[in-house]
């Protein structure tokens, strides 16, 4: 079983909120930097242009967020500073450094007035950087301060993705029935709010579904996951996902392996590779 972008990669997409940048906007956000001398317009743009690159590229990213920083420190800029100590963090995450990714999250935490949403961000992006680590103890404090803070706001995003790394946690501690409480909570935001893009609410219940079959298959429910995870796929398919339903595929052909159905785990092996990734597997030959 692979761990769903969403522990990762997933979770920082959408908590750095979900952009769909295309080349040209990349290309708009560089003429600016290096065209423009106004100062709060670049203190932005090296800002945004360092999110495009958090999961692609950390070093170009963590780059161009020490510039922010710089001019949000010079302006006294609270909303910046905060996108550059988080978007260094993510950068980090992505790095494999957690300990400095956790040392910027905890700086933007040090920053008077920000919302409380971005505290509970904070807090979710520094629990994944725990269960990175294995610290799952520490994961799980930090998830639930997040939880403290978003829990009166049923329609939050932020809130269906730390119900979702809840139910993570609480999987790998082996308390399945407390991991399931909580990736239902997670799929019943996604099913029902309203106010976001279709597409990304398909994402992002997509991954609830993955999160859900993950946590069925190491509770040994495989029929249930393979029909989470075929939802999972399914939606991916519909947001254009196409990173993340590899993964589906993958956890999918885990199922199928355990089940013994070497035929169907091969394709379903062989269709997460179709989609750029490969899958390593001791346990069967492909």
């Amino acid at each position: 079983m692979k761990p769903i972008l969403n522990s990762i990669h997933f979770s920082i997409a959408l908590l750095i909120t979900i952009h769909s940048f295309g080349q040209q906007n990349i290309d708009s956000l560089k003429h600016i930097i290096d065209s423009s001398s106004d100062e709060v317009q670049l203190m932005q743009t090296y800002n945004d242009y360092a999110f495009l690159f958090v999961r692609s590229n950390p070093d170009t990213a963590i780059f161009y967020a020490e510039k922010a920083l710089a001019l949000a420190e010079k302006l006294d800029n609270t909303i910046e500073k905060y996108s550059a100590y988080n978007g260094m963090g993510l950068s980090y995450h992505t790095k494999g450094l957690y300990k400095l990714s956790i040392d910027n999250y905890n700086k933007a935490l040090q920053i008077e007035k920000i919302k409380d949403q971005d505290r509970a961000k904070l807090y979710h992006n520094i629990a994944l950087s725990y269960r990175s680590e294995s610290k799952n103890t520490d994961a799980l404090n930090y998830e639930l301060k997040a939880i403290n803070i978003m829990e009166d706001k049923q329609d939050s995003l932020v809130l269906g993705v730390v119900y979702q790394s809840l139910c993570n946690i609480y999987r790998d501690l082996g308390d399945f029935k407390k991991g399931e409480e909580y990736i239902l909570k997670s799929i019943a935001i996604y099913q029902n709010m309203k106010s976001e893009g279709m597409d990304n609410l398909k994402a992002f219940l997509a991954n609830s579904y993955s999160g859900y079959g993950n946590l069925l298959q190491m509770s040994g429910r495989l029929n249930e996951a393979v029909e989470m995870h075929k939802k999972a796929i399914a939606l991916h398919d519909e947001s254009g996902d196409m990173y993340n339903q590899a993964i589906a595929y993958e956890n999918l052909g885990d199922d199928y392996l355990i089940l013994k159905k070497y035929d169907l785990s091969i394709a379903s092996f062989n269709q997460a590779k179709k989609n750029g990734r490969i899958k390593f597997c001791n346990r069967c030959r492909l």
